[in-house]
């Protein structure tokens, strides 16, 4: 499988901050999970469609792109421990 996370300038940056979140998801699919660094919305949301990326954090703006072009499903927010969520 294959991980993406919003993209931001340099997308090498995200690669670290989610080792444990990917040897975790690792542990629990038995699958083994690789990280793609996205440099835009356009080319995750493209890596979707076709097939090349599997599970991916997009902002509120690209997720319609997701969903109409790539067939993206958002299942879950971001939130803080007091359940806030958003900015």
């Amino acid at each position: 499988m294959v991980f993406s996370y919003t993209p931001v300038e340099d997308p090498s940056v995200y690669e670290n901050v989610f080792t444990e979140f990917l040897t975790y998801m690792e542990k629990v699919t038995g699958k083994k999970v690789k990280w793609y660094g996205a440099d835009s919305y356009a080319s995750q949301v493209e890596a979707m469609r076709s097939g090349r990326l599997h599970i991916a954090g997009i902002s509120t703006g690209p997720t319609v792109y997701g969903v109409n072009l790539a067939g993206y499903v958002p299942i879950a927010i971001m939130g803080k421990d007091d359940g806030r969520f958003g900015c």
